[in-house]
């Protein structure tokens, strides 16, 4: 979301906690106090120049702006397309069934696991990207069909555990009412 060019982050702790991690390194004469031992100066600085450059105001716009467009991907997937998606309350992350065809899923780098996809909504897209996005599932699933609705057609058994895209469907877990509450 910072735009940094590696991954990199911060861990915020008391003191006292620090103490439990630290240790004297002889060749350096120093005390490390980072978990891993050792970390990329570089990573650091490309972190503190981007909060920096960003400041707190365009980091919230960044996350309402990404908010928004979770909400208008949901709304295109499930009105438009008819997909069952889920997005959970102040979350950018969109859950949906995954598409059959896998060049679809390659070219757009969706994050699959069995048979859901998910989209994570950062500040580069937007809704032309999310129309485009939208268009091309809708060729994709023409082409290609769909996973079937397992919701009324899954067999119960004892043995058999159900897939994400049945928990997905059966869930009731998802935000409390599908609608997203903007921070002021």
């Amino acid at each position: 979301m910072l735009g940094c060019p590696m991954p990199c982050g911060i861990a915020l702790t008391r003191k006292e906690h620090v103490k439990k991690v630290e240790q004297h390194i002889d060749y350096l004469n120093s005390v490390d106090t980072t978990i891993m031992g050792s970390r990329n100066g570089q990573s650091v600085l490309y972190l503190w120049y981007s909060l920096r450059k960003k400041s707190l105001a365009g980091i919230k716009n960044d996350v309402v702006l990404c908010m928004k467009m979770a909400r208008y991907l949901l709304d295109e997937l499930t009105t438009k397309l008819g997909i069952v998606c889920r997005l959970n309350d102040l979350s950018t992350t969109v859950v949906l069934e995954r598409p059959m065809e896998d060049d679809f899923i390659k070219r757009w780098q969706l994050a699959c696991e069995e048979d859901i996809a998910h989209v994570v909504v950062m500040p580069n897209i937007t809704k032309s990207k999310i129309d485009l996005f939208v268009k091309e599932l809708s060729v994709s699933i023409r082409k290609h069909g769909r996973r079937s609705k397992l919701k009324n057609s899954r067999r119960k058994t004892a043995s058999s555990s159900p897939t994400p895209l049945e928990q997905l469907y059966d869930s009731s877990s998802w935000g409390s009412s599908g609608k997203i509450t903007m921070p002021k």
